[in-house]
């Protein structure tokens, strides 16, 4: 099984966790075979898990769905899972794999585009991911992720910095930077403001407020693609600044 034991025999690791991680089995089962149902594979019922929190939202999943779209049973899934926050937190690893930022050695020359490049490619991709999967963003924000693909990017971006000749320190704090940049500005954004917010604006007493009534129009009328790529450069100039002799 797959499920996460007690430690010392006290409560279990919350899923996501430090400890919930460290507590996982290298490799977790595959195919088992409850009586007269079909063998189900982890990876196909989290796969499934993530269609369905898409279509649905977290809150309306359950076990109870997953089972009965897999045609099988909640009693075969717990043969794989503890609960269904084991099931979320491997949902958002899943969906976090899908961020593509290519091989990178970290004994290798920096990109040919330099390590803005690497850091662009990550926020890009990070909320390209974060816009196909919105219904995560809820359980993406409950722990850092630390699944095998979030530790994967993780290291491919920062193998990348180092190898450009960023300081440990600058490095991780640059990732840190673009990575909490993007998902703030993902849950910013997953109830676009549009027309009310406009709206809204332009009844305030210009009086009261000069400044709000000054920047009205731009504050509600730049697209929300330009918006981002505004304040990841505004990032990735900064921390150029930084690296500056």
């Amino acid at each position: 099984m797959t499920t996460t034991p007690a430690p010392s025999g006290g409560p279990s690791p919350a899923p996501g966790s430090p400890a919930w991680w460290l507590a996982r089995p290298a490799a977790p089962d595959t195919a088992r075979r409850g009586r007269g149902r079909p063998a189900l594979d982890a990876a196909r019922i989290v796969a499934t898990a993530l269609r369905l929190i898409d279509e649905h939202g977290v809150d309306a999943f359950s076990l109870r769905m997953l089972a009965d779209t897999l045609g099988s049973s909640t009693a075969t899934l717990y043969r794989h899972f503890a609960n269904k926050d084991e099931i979320i937190t491997l949902v958002v690893d899943l969906a976090l794999g899908e961020v593509a930022q290519g091989e990178v050695d970290a004994t290798a020359p920096a990109p040919p585009g330099g390590w803005q490049d690497v850091l662009a490619a990550m926020g890009h991709g990070l909320r390209a991911a974060l816009l196909r999967h919105p219904n995560l963003l809820p359980a993406l924000i409950a722990h850092v992720p630390l699944g095998p693909n979030a530790l994967v990017q993780r290291e491919r971006v920062l193998a990348a910095l180092l190898g450009a000749g960023l300081p440990p320190g600058l490095a991780a704090r640059a990732f840190t930077a673009v990575g909490h940049y993007v998902i703030g500005f993902a849950v910013q954004q997953r109830e676009p403001d549009g027309p009310p917010l406009a709206d809204f604006y332009r009844r305030l007493d210009p009086s009261v407020h000069p400044a709000i009534a000054a920047t009205a129009h731009s504050l509600t009328s730049v697209a929300t693609d330009d918006e981002f790529v505004f304040g990841l450069d505004l990032i990735l100039d900064g921390l150029t600044r930084r690296t500056a002799p």
